[in-house]
């Protein structure tokens, strides 16, 4: 039987509320953006540390979002030269609201290969017997949305 999930039930607030004190560490590194499909490529099969850029935009054309996030399935191949991030879960924002706040935030996969597109798998509440008894509902990566994106890739040692 399927754990049941409830995706109208969010548990977010402040962190002060919640404990006691937090620390945050940022390490930074240096990284350069790979030009084309060849330096994708390559970086691919060095086992290099790739990380993704996307920003994605609001229904208005003037909102946006910037999405940082590391490579974990990188497709290559090369006749023809070509390539597919598919990676997550990340965070997602509703780009659809003017100004998403955290409980605006989904959780999704991202897959792409071009620079100006992606799309992305939310998850969302299913039902995993439908037309059954009782409406039981799972977690599952299945609500698709494709989105005019700005993405790039870079490498790092």
């Amino acid at each position: 039987m399927p754990l049941p999930f409830d995706d109208t039930v969010r548990d977010s607030g402040l962190i002060k509320d919640r404990f006691e004190r937090t620390i945050t560490t940022l390490k930074s590194a240096e990284a350069e953006e790979c030009a084309d499909v060849d330096a994708i490529y390559e970086a691919t099969m060095a086992g290099k540390v790739l990380v993704c850029r996307t920003e994605v935009y609001g229904g208005d054309g003037a909102s946006s979002a910037v999405l940082w996030y590391p490579v974990k399935t990188m497709n290559v191949r090369t006749d023809p030269s070509m390539f597919q991030i598919d990676t997550g879960p990340i965070m997602l924002p509703d780009m659809t609201l003017k100004q998403p706040g955290i409980d605006d935030l989904a959780l999704a996969f991202v897959a792409w290969n071009q620079p100006d597109w992606a799309e992305f798998v939310i998850q969302q509440a299913v039902d995993p017997y439908p037309g059954s008894p009782g409406g039981l509902k799972v977690a599952h990566y299945s609500a698709i949305r494709v989105m005019d994106a700005c993405n790039s890739i870079f490498v790092h040692d």
